[in-house]
């Protein structure tokens, strides 16, 4: 039987999170679990190390994946001309006169520019920003100006969605993940200054279950939102892949992503690979997900074998995001080399608190650094994995 550790972790971690934020603190008191031991986890974030994710793409064999060419990637970041970045901007990129592709800015005024797996050959790239035009030489990767006036922000939109396998595997570690939704939404819940929250979910099987796909709107009310993660159940599921691609697609798609300037979090938490001969295909969901400007931040349970490794860092990487995963007496068979442990809920805050760090354009605090490490299999250690 596939163990589940962060997926179901999240789905009643909301649920007993429950602060609309009008609740008081007593109130909150008497919704918390008795306490369970923190999962512990590690993250990398593959465009940081970036010869070492191109070491492990290209070492990669080929299974039933779609291998998007990202070797020549270039990160193009928007600026105002007082050098703050232009966030969540629609743009528009041309090459010889004909669009290339569409994106939107991250919080951090990004953009990863994919030429080889897009076709491009020219050297030099046309960006359209809210009607700005500006050029900028392909291989320069460096900062490109737009004059664009910044708009006042009060109060900083974030939407946050999980995207959540809820098959029978998950069912033993649903304490503990109560436990860790309940730190990740109160702790967010306490940012100073609060940003305006929002919570959705999609949950997801496999084909012949009782549902494929279960889908929760976003909403500010988080008491309403625990409630529904309440009548949720753990069950179903039969061979090791589940119906990913459906719940992606839920997610990027069907979910009513906030279309004024926001931060869009979509954290995907599975512990199988998708089908991938069945639905819209990942990738296509990925592609949307960039034009959308939401960030997939992929958080693997034990379990998840190579092809499910790639494809949640193939998620990660291209949407500028990171590969988070679970942890197990500080090693994991995951290909990321050695990495800084620490709680899972530690880490995905600090992934939300870096995009509104970013979106503010000021330093980031100094971080305690974590005091554990562990080790995973080298990037391109393939060959005893296999076996």
């Amino acid at each position: 039987m596939k163990r589940f550790i962060p997926g179901l972790l999240l789905l009643s971690a909301c649920a007993s999170s429950a602060p609309d934020f009008a609740s008081s603190k007593s109130e909150r008191a008497e919704r918390r679990e008795p306490s369970v031991a923190r999962l512990r986890a590690g993250e990398t974030n593959d465009n940081d190390a970036f010869d070492d994710y191109l070491r492990y793409f290209k070492a990669y064999p080929e299974r039933d994946v779609r291998k998007i060419d990202v070797t020549d990637r270039s990160i193009v970041t928007f600026v105002d001309w007082d050098g703050n970045p232009i966030a969540d901007a629609p743009v528009r990129f041309t090459a010889d006169g004909a669009e290339v592709y569409r994106a939107r800015t991250t919080a951090a005024g990004q953009v990863m520019l994919p030429s080889a797996a897009l076709g491009v050959r020219a050297r030099t790239i046309e960006a359209t920003v809210d009607g700005k035009r500006v050029s900028f030489r392909r291989e320069d990767r460096s900062e490109v100006t737009v004059n664009l006036p910044q708009p006042e922000r009060d109060e900083i939109d974030v939407d946050i969605a999980f995207c959540l396998d809820t098959t029978g595997s998950m069912g033993d570690e649903i304490d503990r993940i109560k436990s860790t939704m309940n730190d990740v939404v109160e702790r967010l819940g306490r940012l100073s200054p609060r940003p305006r929250l929002r919570w959705g979910m999609v949950c997801y099987r496999d084909r012949g279950d009782e549902y494929v796909t279960k889908r929760f709107q976003f909403t500010t009310r988080l008491a309403d939102f625990v409630d529904d993660l309440d009548h949720l159940r753990a069950e179903a599921g039969g061979d090791y892949e589940e119906d990913v691609n459906a719940g992606l697609d839920a997610a990027v798609n069907q979910l009513d992503w906030s279309r004024r300037d926001a931060i869009r979090v979509l954290f995907l938490i599975g512990d199988a690979p998708p089908h991938t001969d069945l639905g819209t295909p990942y990738v296509t969901s990925m592609r949307t997900a960039v034009e959308k400007g939401i960030k997939i931040y992929t958080i693997a349970a034990s379990g998840l074998n190579d092809r499910g490794e790639f494809i949640w860092r193939q998620l990660a990487q291209f949407t500028l995001a990171k590969f988070m995963f679970i942890s197990y007496g500080g090693s994991t068979p995951h290909h990321v080399g050695g990495y800084k442990e620490n709680n899972l809920d530690d880490l995905m805050v600090r992934a939300v608190k870096g995009e509104l760090e970013s979106l503010r354009a000021r330093p980031s605090p100094r971080r305690q650094q974590p005091r554990e490490y562990g080790r995973g299999r080298e990037p391109d250690d393939f060959r005893e994995w296999q076996k």
